[in-house]
């Protein structure tokens, strides 16, 4: 799953470096004339998006800070202090005591997992029968010969699988014995919630700078200063700092958007008319997009824009799924916007304009030379 957070960083003044913005140019040139040549190459994709982000030294300084931010809060993440260790140790003895796995008796009267390599390369499991796959000129499944010399064994005891707790515990589950702990389990960063980011990605248009402002950063995807045009005198960005960013241009254009969709989705129920290809639905009582409900019959532009995130009196209008701040990481909790009625449409607007004014609480205690970074993260 995708998710946008902002991330606030500091990153002091950059020299010109020219020399640098052209060997970075020239490589990303270089590899999107690869990726059209061979459309199969998608680490060329890969490469270039990475590298997009790089042109400029206030972009490249962005990436290096906001990595240095955010490496403490990674799945992966290198830092000995960030890691706790997980003691699985009662879940081990238990599983070894009582629990079952399904397995298969080889020809050769060895017991494997249904899954092992052995097995399921050639086998499977079909209504508690094995059959051989693509078996035969028609490579249908097939009870063959060699079929028959197996038998399935579902709910097999894992005790009668693994000599012992710990062959359980390396073997089935990859947990190694910690003798410091004196337990089996694993080190995890309690404190991550992304396994993956990059600045900008999926969401390069987040913040509206004027095309004067030189302290920006369009972000690693694969458009360019043509794509990240706005309205007149004004281009989208996935980073500048606070200072700059044209925020009640950008309210503008916010609050015009939800007003414009919200007479049109309006009207669209009303009429019982959707355009062709949209992927929009109706429901019984309003209408869907994807993975989430658009429009319910009945909600007011008040509750329209605060169920999007976009109360009129939010200051900043500026809702991603998190933000970072010195004390950790602040979940908004809110994954789909799906009411079943206009009484839960009501409750959710309630819930996200609360989230919409915490963050401007949060933007408003940032400094002005602060760099806001909108960042793609997955988990």
């Amino acid at each position: 799953m995708h998710f946008l957070t902002l991330v606030p960083v500091t990153v002091p003044a950059q020299e010109p470096d020219p020399v640098q913005d052209a060997l970075v140019m020239a490589t990303l040139l270089a590899l999107k004339e690869q990726a059209e040549a061979d459309p199969k190459d998608f680490m060329a994709n890969i490469y270039a998006r990475d590298l997009a982000g790089k042109v400029t030294a206030f972009g490249r300084a962005v990436i290096d800070a906001v990595y240095e931010k955010m490496d403490p809060y990674a799945t992966e993440t290198e830092h000995p202090a960030c890691q706790e260790f997980v003691d699985c140790t009662e879940e081990i003895i238990e599983e070894y005591r009582s629990g079952t796995i399904d397995c298969v008796r080889l020809a050769d009267g060895t017991v494997v997992e249904q899954f092992d390599a052995r097995f399921r390369t050639r086998f499977a499991v079909k209504d508690g029968k094995i059959v051989q796959k693509d078996f035969g000129p028609l490579h249908h499944k097939k009870v063959s010969k060699k079929a028959k010399k197996m038998t399935w064994l579902p709910n097999y005891p894992k005790k009668k699988l693994y000599r012992s707790e710990r062959e359980l515990a390396e073997k089935y589950y990859g947990y190694d014995y910690n003798a410091e702990e004196d337990a089996y389990g694993y080190y995890s960063n309690v404190a991550a919630f992304y396994d993956w980011h990059a600045v900008g990605g999926r969401w390069p248009h987040v913040f509206l700078v004027p095309e004067t402002c030189t302290e920006y950063s369009l972000g690693q995807f694969e458009g360019d200063e043509e794509d990240a045009k706005g309205p007149e005198g004004y281009r989208w960005v996935a980073a500048a700092r606070k200072k700059d960013i044209a925020w009640d241009a950008m309210t503008k254009l916010y609050m015009d958007a939800q007003a414009e969709s919200y007479l049109k989705l309006k009207q669209a129920y009303e009429t019982k008319t959707l355009p062709e290809k949209s992927g929009l639905s109706f429901r019984e009582n309003g209408i869907n997009g994807i993975l989430r409900v658009l429009y319910i019959d009945g909600e007011s532009l008040e509750t329209f824009r605060n169920r999007n995130g976009f109360p009129a009196d939010s200051k900043y209008q500026f809702t991603p799924s998190g933000y970072l701040a010195s004390d950790g990481y602040h979940d908004s909790g809110y994954l789909f916007n799906c009411p079943k009625d206009l009484k839960e449409a009501e409750s959710e607007a309630g819930t996200t304009r609360s989230w919409a004014l915490e963050m401007d609480e949060f933007i408003d205690s940032l400094d002005d030379e602060t760099v806001l970074v909108g960042v793609d993260c997955h988990i």
